[in-house]
């Protein structure tokens, strides 16, 4: 299944043709059993209870799957950290399976709506710690991204001996400026910014990334830079915009 999903990530509107088809599967097959209407009840109950206990499975499975695919595109990207950074649409799409999980999970494990068996309490519980971790991840990296602009701007430090030397460079048109790496970095966020709204689809996924963790981490950062002595040309990097 590990590699199933790796193969197709990116094929399907909910990230990966395998997890849709799975999901069907399993609700096709529950509705499959349930519409035979067993006239022994208290078998009828036991088969209902060993179909949710498969779906929790399968889909325990799935999610954990998923998430070792994110890790591992995660560290894919551990050696490269710079403005030309494109966020996988790979991480994206399973985004989306961990996001479509979550929709059908209570479908597939509860029983008339009622979580009887306490597998759905046990899936969202998953698909929770797998979301916030997914999030995380996402947003180091793209933090990290910015760390890495913070250090380069540092050598345009104009109280500095190197960043006396690269002004005087950058107007002679020898070197590159402060400046042009801001700009570098408004593009890298504004295309990532992008990449997401396009790929993932779950807006509220979307603003509790934005407007949460990036956004806080982010302000963090950059409040933590000015604090330890940022100077003008710094400044003038960091809020730069087209």
């Amino acid at each position: 299944m590990a590699e199933a999903l790796e193969a197709v990530f990116c094929c399907s509107r909910n990230g990966c043709a395998t997890s849709e088809d799975l999901f069907w599967k399993l609700d096709a097959l529950q509705s499959f059993i349930r519409d035979l209407h067993w006239p022994d009840h208290d078998f009828a109950k036991h088969l209902e209870q060993r179909l949710k206990l498969m779906a929790c499975d399968m889909i325990e499975s799935c999610i954990t799957r998923t998430d070792q695919a994110f890790q591992q595109w995660l560290k894919k990207g551990t050696g490269f950290v710079s403005t030309d950074y494109v966020l996988p649409s790979e991480m994206c799409a399973m985004v989306n399976v961990i996001l479509d999980a979550k929709n059908q999970s209570f479908k597939l494990c509860a029983v008339d709506g009622v979580d009887v068996h306490q597998y759905h309490t046990k899936i969202d519980d998953l698909i929770e710690r797998t979301s916030t971790s997914m999030t995380q991840g996402m947003v180091a990296k793209l933090v990290s991204v910015l760390d890495s602009v913070i250090s380069k701007l540092g050598r345009y430090d104009e109280g500095s001996f190197i960043g006396s030397i690269l002004s005087f460079t950058y107007r002679q048109n020898v070197s590159g400026s402060g400046k042009e790496l801001g700009k570098a970095f408004i593009n890298f966020a504004r295309n990532s910014m992008d990449q997401i709204r396009q790929k993932v689809n779950d807006e509220l996924w979307i603003l509790n990334l934005f407007e949460g963790r990036l956004d806080t981490l982010a302000s963090s950062e950059i409040s933590h830079y000015f604090c330890y002595g940022a100077k003008g040309n710094e400044l003038l990097a960091l809020v730069v915009s087209d």
